[in-house]
């Protein structure tokens, strides 16, 4: 009778919309991005199935598909921005839910998904650092970091519209470049209803004197 009780009860408890979808990881050279969320509490994982449509910048579907996990991957492309959302369906069960059909989330919030752009060509002469990047179609603009070590000390100095894929860096922390080596990498902005969104970065670009083509390593 008590666990009878207990299970009417918890057929009764609506489950709420998926929580914390996010970019769990962008494959740069494999082409492609993990995306995950958190699990809709249930009685039993197998009551569940999650619909994914993922979709461009503009929310125009690409693909929507079914799964039983809490996690999914899609082909992309490195120079385009794309968006995706979940919802959750609790499948009817005649212990669990009484026949009460099956039970459907609205969907999540839309996150954004991208990465940072490579740096293409680098440039140090007469005191200047010149760089230039692969656009991201979509963004707001750019934060350009620079610093004299490869996984720390990084500065940001400067903040470009997206129309624009270089700059010419002629200080660093308020003084003149010298002849040694840099470390440079780009971060792109997306502006969504007043929010900046960004991701994390994943690699920096090595700058020596003499070489036009920057060495690309881990942060």
């Amino acid at each position: 009778m008590y666990e009878n009780n207990y299970l009417n009860c918890y057929a009764l408890t609506k489950i709420s919309k998926i929580n914390n979808v996010a970019q769990k990881k962008w494959w740069k050279y494999a082409l492609s991005v993990d995306v995950s969320w958190d699990q809709v509490p249930t009685i039993a994982s197998s009551d569940v199935t999650y619909e994914v449509k993922f979709m461009d910048v503009k929310g125009r579907d690409i693909e929507t598909k079914t799964s039983n996990y809490i996690g999914y991957s899609h082909a992309i492309k490195n120079n385009k921005i794309y968006t995706v959302k979940v919802r959750a369906t609790r499948r009817a069960n005649s212990n669990y839910q009484m026949n009460m059909g099956d039970e459907v989330t609205e969907w999540s919030d839309v996150q954004y998904l991208f990465t940072q752009p490579t740096v293409k060509y680098a440039k140090l002469a007469k005191g200047k650092l010149t760089i230039s990047w692969n656009k991201i179609a979509g963004v707001t603009s750019y934060d350009v970091y620079v610093s004299t070590k490869q996984s720390k000390g990084y500065k940001k100095v400067k903040t470009l519209k997206a129309k624009k894929s270089s700059y010419t860096i002629k200080k660093f922390k308020k003084k003149k470049l010298k002849k040694r080596q840099y470390y440079v990498y780009v971060v792109p902005n997306k502006k969504v209803a007043g929010k900046v969104i960004k991701k994390d970065v994943t690699y920096v670009y090595k700058v020596q004197k003499g070489v036009s083509t920057p060495s690309e390593c881990y942060k």
